[in-house]
């Protein structure tokens, strides 16, 4: 196993304020990885800056060759990350993740704590998504999945509540990141 630094995921449902949060942690010194997916471009979007963006033989093909220490195929598309991304520099790091993404990362480091993204309630969730420009098909596929990850919430190390704005939340995450055992 390896040893890092502190590696922190965090984990809640679609529209918790995942990328959000990592985004605010990153502007504060630590190291976001970049995420592989197949999916499509948003229009906001830049590849290799939110994600790298590759096609699904890519995909596969990184995966067969060992490259990614975490995967998983969410809603139709796959997202990964490669083990190059840990290697980039010494800073702590923060990335969004599923659950099975804890397990992976587990295996890989000796240093990964993950924290669940209590969301306010679905009404929030989906209009976060709409913001996003997400169809409603996909709205509603991610809706019904929500109730399945808050049922997992215990498996996460902390939970903080993103029923607040993205500073409180920040400042609520940042005092686990302070805690003497994290």
């Amino acid at each position: 196993m390896i040893s890092m630094k502190k590696i922190v995921v965090l984990v809640g449902p679609s529209g918790s304020g995942k990328t959000s949060l990592a985004n605010a942690l990153s502007s504060k010194g630590f190291y976001k990885p970049v995420t592989c997916t197949t999916r499509c471009k948003r229009h906001n979007e830049k590849n290799g800056i939110d994600y790298f963006f590759i096609s699904e033989e890519e995909f596969i093909n990184k995966k067969y060759n060992q490259e990614l220490v975490d995967y998983d195929y969410v809603f139709g598309t796959w997202y990964g990350v490669e083990r190059a991304e840990f290697q980039k520099n010494d800073s702590n790091i923060v990335m969004p993740a599923t659950f099975k993404g804890v397990s992976n990362l587990k295996s890989h480091f000796d240093n990964v704590r993950s924290v669940f993204l209590n969301p306010p309630n679905e009404n929030v969730l989906m209009e976060r998504m709409r913001e996003r420009m997400m169809c409603e098909k996909l709205i509603n596929d991610r809706i019904l999945n929500i109730r399945d990850e808050m049922r997992n919430m215990e498996k996460c190390d902390y939970v903080i509540s993103t029923d607040q704005d993205l500073d409180a939340s920040c400042t609520d995450l940042e005092r686990i990141l302070c805690l003497k055992n994290f």
